[in-house]
């Protein structure tokens, strides 16, 4: 991307107030010595902070200077748009304004290991060049064709070797020095931060992380390149520093141990100098470390400096710069390069439409082989001649995503300047590496076009859904070499009328090729195709309006029917009609064909193609007259159907069989008394002791929160007990728990850091957990619950009132209760400790009785029997009891704890050779079953949080829905009626902190362990890592949702799986 479009958009940003999902307003920092300083606080629409920062308070005594090395105006990256935890303080534009992104007083994960103390300031600047002919290119793209600007545009790039990766390097603008110059002074003067740096050539070699006191010394200013010199180069020499010590009134000092003399300059304006050496200190300034103190350098003649260098790792730089004399700054733009294919968007569209059904295939250019979102977009680019040649054109993202700016991260809210023919990016990355993967051209009215990677089988070139796309939204770029005229609307053109002959963009225009490629899709979904003259194949489209250019608006017709024949000379012809292949969906009904997903019998007979019409072939129902009700099927559109008209292929005078009645809703038994609300405080109701899923539905909310998804997020599994390698999270550290802190109304009772960030220290149940992102099984359903409970307290509704139990604070003491030692425990102590160790649990009553008194019942069961909140649903290794399982209930398989997440019924139906499925949340979503061929152990629905909002405060009607399932006698399937033989529970969802851990195998912090052969695994060198396992089960090292099946849960001829359930909610406890 040119200089000059990248310092134009922040130029035009000083007049907005928000940018996309971003917002800001000005506030004035005190200069000290000059006039306050404008910064603009931003805040994002939706995200709650603690998503991208530590949101505490804590001292700052540094501060690092960073370069985005890249293009840095998506300002949401840095405020968890990333797809992953970074983020930084403060954001300089290149208009020189800067923009507050995290609280300064808050810790942002900027700089690993240095972030607890420091403030974290990103200068937007793209960092290392590279020459190419007569331009430098950025770092972005495997052949380097982002052009930045031309070797003569001398004033936006500096010439600098310093034994780095280049030696070019682009510049800031003047604006921006001058503006970090007023930044530092304001932020050193807020914080008491000395305003001080380290001296050359100490200022660029690498900080000893191994030295405890470096980072708790160091005072003043310091760069990324300190930090993580390892994969950092900002920001090394090829900054002008003379400029910035004065304009930002720096002085140059041993930072680790600064002289008295600099420790308060923050209250001054002055600076601009170096510490000298008489300045009072407690203890002469120790070198830096990675440093020594070397001889000066000595110059034996006019071109040879002689240096020392150390024994420790660094850089050297050599500049033949002399004292005194500037380094370039680039100038101020005036206008941005004109477009270079202005009036060509909706060609471009057109062009990218071409391309629909092809595979995807990964860096491939050649659509017949496959293609990628990238070659996708750059080949249509380069039909409408925005590149003007081979060669400009990008082949990796990286190169593409440099051209054009990022407006946005909210895949919610679509900006303004966003038009048809812009780009919508997915993928993940850090901030050193644009999370701009996979991009996918925008058609307006939520849809995109393009392949998509993740998919599976289903990733071919197609339109889909923006929310429906699998992977993490990155953000929406505007094209503007395009310009912004367009035709293309989010649904272009109204529904066609009936009988209009349709051509759907997923085909060719012409019959014969519309014939072909109807056969390649059905040989490539191992269907029969039959090539006989007068044979008719009827190929089925679903959802055309998420796939076709000219398709109408949800709600009208929303799937074709193409029937492919050879006529009898042997012409390939295609008729084309609008049809419904799951009615209900279709609301414009008149003159369609209503049909459900199967196969029908048809002939050709004459009519309104040419001659040639399908016309039904036996008794096929389906047919919706103007009126839309069922009607008998007219031989032309054009000829109204007389009222003794018959389909085609019933006996004559017979009409045709009423279509069926339309199912009746189920209707949840009447209640006087609503359920409570959800966002209050749960009251289990010990004195009605119903059983319910409410409670349940809490927890799966909390579970789907962690869950882990395709961008690395979410909660990992921490350690299963067997692997001797396991990496604890930081010294001294209770046991791990998922990153809880953003759901409770309280907080932790401390924090403690490990790898720069912040983790909240919890003290519930009797127990000091870690809010590590990380945890196992059991852990993560006590999570849950106490997740489920945000102000820490349970809540039981007895029959002499409400006995409130604080699990923080551990109070009230649980009478006839006895420790080990002796100690007074409290109720919630008690629960958890059953509920984790079961049959180990040491705890007692007076009399020496245990809470877990056999296997009669899982450890929850037990748990919850005891404190009055729940009790099991079935004994332990009951088959009979899976038909009473329920989505929520917790359970247990051997010694694996976790939460239903889904039940999976396997449906026997008389006369079909398979079993069919039913999933229970079917009817979260829905009065009737939506069965499936399977298979029992993958696939179906996931529920969402409203889901689960939705079945708590709709139990009664939910289990209506299920009952009247589990009592059908005949099932829809395929198109017809069939007599329901048996309906048995075989699987459910285990949704909580899953891992490897059989046999030989065993996980620790998301790795798979073998253990090797002859040894007991009680050292850490008889365990290997397995990195094939660790890849393929990524998603399931964690709190995830798999499907497990009853039937693989015996042994020795027992079940070995058990379930409990949640009392009801009594509700009338308050928030206060």
């Amino acid at each position: 991307m040119l200089w000059s479009k990248v310092d134009k958009k922040w130029q035009d940003r000083l007049a907005l107030t928000k940018d996309g999902d971003v917002s800001w307003k000005a506030e004035q920092w005190p200069v000290p010595g000059e006039e306050p300083l404008e910064i603009r606080v931003c805040s994002r629409t939706g995200v709650d902070r603690s998503t991208y920062c530590e949101p505490y308070d804590k001292p700052r005594t540094s501060i690092v200077l960073h370069q985005t090395e890249g293009y840095g105006q998506q300002l949401a990256w840095l405020m968890g748009g990333a797809g992953h935890p970074c983020s930084a303080h403060i954001q300089l534009g290149r208009c020189g304004t800067p923009y507050l992104l995290v609280p300064t007083e808050f810790t942002a994960w900027h700089a690993t290991w240095w972030n607890g103390s420091s403030i974290g300031i990103e200068i937007d600047c793209i960092g290392e060049l590279y020459k190419n002919g007569n331009n430098l290119v950025s770092q972005y793209g495997a052949e380097r064709k982002d052009t930045y600007c031309s070797v003569d545009e001398k004033d936006v790039y500096v010439e600098k070797d310093w034994g780095v990766r280049t030696k070019y390097w682009a510049s800031l603008t003047e604006k921006q020095y001058v503006g970090l110059g007023r930044l530092l002074k304001a932020l050193c003067f807020k914080h008491k931060i000395p305003r001080i740096l380290l001296p050359e050539p100490q200022r660029y070699q690498p900080f000893d992380q191994k030295n405890s006191k470096i980072r708790a010394n160091y005072r003043g200013i310091c760069t990324h390149l300190n930090i993580d010199p390892a994969r950092k180069v900002d920001i090394g020499p090829y900054l002008d520093w003379p400029k910035l010590i004065q304009y930002a009134g720096l002085t140059e000092a041993a930072c680790f141990n600064p002289p008295n003399g600099v420790l308060e300059n923050w209250k001054d304006g002055g600076g601009g100098k170096t510490a000298k050496a008489d300045d009072p200190a407690p203890s002469t300034p120790k070198p830096p470390a990675g440093g020594d103190t070397l001889p000066a350098p000595v110059m034996v003649d006019n071109h040879t400096l002689r240096v020392h260098i150390g024994k420790h790792g660094g850089r050297l730089c050599l500049s033949v710069k002399q004292p005194g004399d500037p380094l370039p700054t680039a100038p101020d733009p005036k206008e941005a390069p004109a477009a270079k294919a202005p009036g060509k968007r909706d060609e471009f569209i057109q062009a990218c439409m071409n391309f629909l059904g092809a595979p995807y295939k990964a860096g491939s250019k050649k659509p017949s082989e496959g293609i990628d979102g990238v070659n996708l977009i750059s080949l249509a680019m380069r039909r409408v001649e925005l590149f003007k040649s081979d060669d400009e054109m990008p082949t990796d993202h990286e190169h593409l995503s440099a051209l054009w700016h990022v407006v946005s991260a909210d895949k919610t809210k679509v900006p303004d300047e966003i038009r048809p023919g812009d780009l919508a990016w997915f993928g993940t990355g850090d901030h050193g590496n644009d999370p701009l993967v996979h991009p996918m051209v925008y058609l307006g009215g939520g849809r995109v076009l393009g392949p998509v990677p993740d998919a599976g089988k289903d990733s071919a070139v197609q339109v889909i859904a923006i929310e429906k796309v699998p992977e993490h939204f990155a953000g929406w770029m505007h094209v503007d070499d395009l310009g912004s005229e367009t035709t293309h609307t989010g649904h272009p053109g109204d529904p066609p009328p009936a009988g209009a002959k349709l051509t759907g963009a997923l085909l060719p225009p012409t019959p014969a090729a519309q014939y072909d490629a109807l056969k390649k899709i059905v040989e490539r979904a191992k269907g029969k195709w039959e090539d006989g003259k007068g044979k008719v194949n009827l190929v089925g489209v679903k959802s055309l309006h998420d796939r076709c250019m000219i398709s109408p608006k949800p709600g009208d017709w929303n799937d074709t029917l193409y029937a492919a024949f050879l006529d009898e000379g042997g012409h390939k012809c295609v008729i084309e009609m609008r049809a419904s292949l799951n009615p209900g969906t279709d609301e414009n009904k008149a003159e369609t064909w209503q049909l459900w997903e199967g196969s029908w019998k048809f002939k050709l007979g004459a009519g309104d193609s040419v001659d040639k019409a399908l016309q039904p072939d036996g008794k096929v129902k389906g047919w919706e007259d103007k009126e839309g009700m069922g009607a008998p099927r007219p031989l032309d559109h054009d000829k109204p159907a007389k009222g003794d008209d018959v389909q085609p292929g019933a006996p004559k005078g017979k009409g045709d069989e009423k279509p069926p009645e339309p199912k009746k809703p189920i209707e949840a038994p009447k209640s006087d008394k609503p359920a409570p609300p959800a966002d209050k405080p749960f009251v289990f109701d010990a004195a009605g002791k119903k059983l319910s899923v409410k409670f349940g539905m809490r927890m799966m909310r909390a579970l789907i929160e962690w869950e882990l998804k395709e961008d690395g997020s979410g909660t990992i599994y921490s350690w299963n007990g067997v692997v001797k390698k396991y990496p604890k999270l930081a010294p001294k550290t209770g046991t791990e728990w998922p990153a809880l802190d953003s759901m409770m109304q309280i907080k932790p009772g401390a924090t403690v850091e490990h790898n720069g960030r912040q983790h909240g220290v919890w003290h519930a149940f009797g127990v000091e957990w870690v809010a590590s992102g990380a945890t196992n099984c059991c852990n993560s359903q006590m999570a849950a619950v106490f997740a489920s409970l945000p102000d820490g307290k349970m809540r039981i509704k007895k029959d002499d009132g409400v006995l409130e139990l604080d699990a923080v604070k551990g109070e009230p003491t649980a009478p006839g209760i006895k420790g080990n030692p002796k100690a007074a425990l409290s109720y919630s102590t008690v629960f958890a400790n059953t509920w984790i160790q079961g049959e180990s649990s040491h705890i007692r009553t007076d009399a020496g009785k245990r809470i877990f008194e056999n296997y009669a019942y899982i450890a929850p069961a037990w748990a919850m029997k005891w404190l009055g909140v729940g009790d099991a649903v079935g004994k332990w290794g009951d088959a009979k009891s899976l038909v009473n399982v329920r989505m929520g209930d917790n359970a247990c398989w051997y010694s694996h704890n976790w939460l239903v997440g889904d039940v999976r019924y396997e449906v026997t139906l008389k006369g079909y050779k398979t079993p069919v499925y039913v999933d229970q949340s079917d009817f979260a979503r829905g009065d009737h079953p939506q069965p499936h061929a399977g298979p029992a152990r993958t696939g179906g629905y996931k529920m969402t949080k409203d889901d689960c909002l939705w079945v708590e405060m709709n139990e009664d009607l939910f289990e209506a829905r299920l009952k009247a399932f589990l009592e059908l006698k005949t099932l829809e399937y395929d198109g017809k009626d069939y007599e329901v033989t048996k309906i048995a529970a075989v699987g459910a969802r285990v949704f909580s902190a899953n891992c490897m851990a059989w046999q030989k195998y065993g996980t620790a912090r998301v790795v798979i362990y073998s253990k090797a052969d002859g040894t007991d695994g009680s050292s850490p060198d008889h365990w290997t890592e397995e990195h094939d396992l660790t890849r393929n089960n990524k998603l399931g090292l964690g709190i995830s949702r798999g499907w497990g099946l009853f039937a693989e849960n015996y042994r020795d001829g027992s079940g070995c799986f058990g379930f409990a359930r949640w009392y009801d909610n009594a509700g009338g406890a308050s928030n206060g």
